[in-house]
């Protein structure tokens, strides 16, 4: 193919993403920090006669692979390696309290929600390590009132109270509350699905001012990596630090997908 000056540029950004699902859900990922395609050829080296030189290289199994890491949490990243859809339900909720006994053997507990009400069954439970929960406060038992407050906005006040043989007055203790949060947008995991389906990766190509009409650094077109098959080969995890933007990231393995003219994915370029 003769020289197309307009095939050459400068690829200075991560993607933008689209991966489509096998059961017609569409992803679409465009705030990465980090993104990788590598391919890797594999060939049989075949030795005989009296070379001291292989005779011949053979096609082997070669693999292509795209590792990219979101720059902001994302949950469909999730959805998407799991081969799930997040829906509706009821989940746990656990959190810690630190409270400190007053020298009559009582405190205070502050929450956004009720403890305890009166009628109500299976709310929070709340437990302290080392006790157990009771009507009345008596030694290794703590007691819990009905939560009073919480109108226009402001905290539910739980008192706890404890018996003077356990010594309790004037420490701070952790107290910890596990509690049903209904219609939560939440999936299961489990370790036999992943995604499958199409990937198409989107680069802005720029210019360096040479061509006529465009200015230095300016988008003068788009390169485009389609892959026709791929599965997720590493899910996403956790990647956090002391007050850094946690980041999470999948790698994509391409597949064969069987098509008559035995491609695996297509790369072209799109002018602005």
């Amino acid at each position: 193919m003769a020289y197309i000056e307009k095939l050459q540029g400068y690829v200075t950004d991560v993607p933008e993403i689209w991966l489509n699902r096998q059961d017609g859900r569409k992803f679409h990922f465009n705030k990465l920090s980090s993104s990788n395609v590598s391919p890797e050829n594999n060939f049989t080296e075949v030795n005989g006669g009296w070379s001291l030189y292989p005779i011949a290289y053979l096609p082997g199994q070669s693999t292509l692979e795209m590792t990219f890491e979101s720059a902001q949490f994302d949950a469909d990243l999730f959805a998407l390696a799991s081969n799930q859809t997040f829906s509706k339900g009821a989940v746990k909720v656990f959190e810690t309290y630190e409270v400190t006994v007053s020298a009559t053997d009582e405190a205070e507990l502050e929450t956004p929600y009720a403890v305890k009400a009166t009628g109500v069954e299976n709310g929070p439970v709340v437990s302290i390590n080392g006790m157990t929960s009771g009507e009345t406060a008596a030694a290794g038992v703590f007691a819990i009132a009905n939560s009073t407050g919480g109108q226009s906005g402001e905290a539910f006040t739980t008192k706890l109270t404890f018996a003077a043989d356990d010594g309790l007055a004037g420490k701070t203790i952790e107290v910890y509350i596990e509690r049903e949060v209904a219609q939560v947008d939440n999936i299961i995991v489990d370790n036999q699905q992943t995604f499958v389906g199409e990937c198409i990766l989107r680069w802005p190509v720029y210019s360096s001012g040479d061509e006529d009409g465009l200015s230095a650094g300016g988008v003068k077109g788009y390169l485009y990596w389609r892959f026709f098959k791929c599965r997720v080969t590493s899910a996403p995890g956790f990647d956090t630090s002391y007050k850094t933007a946690a980041t999470n990231s999948i790698t994509v393995g391409a597949m064969d997908p069987h098509r008559a003219d035995g491609g695996v994915y297509q790369m072209y370029y799109i002018e602005k």
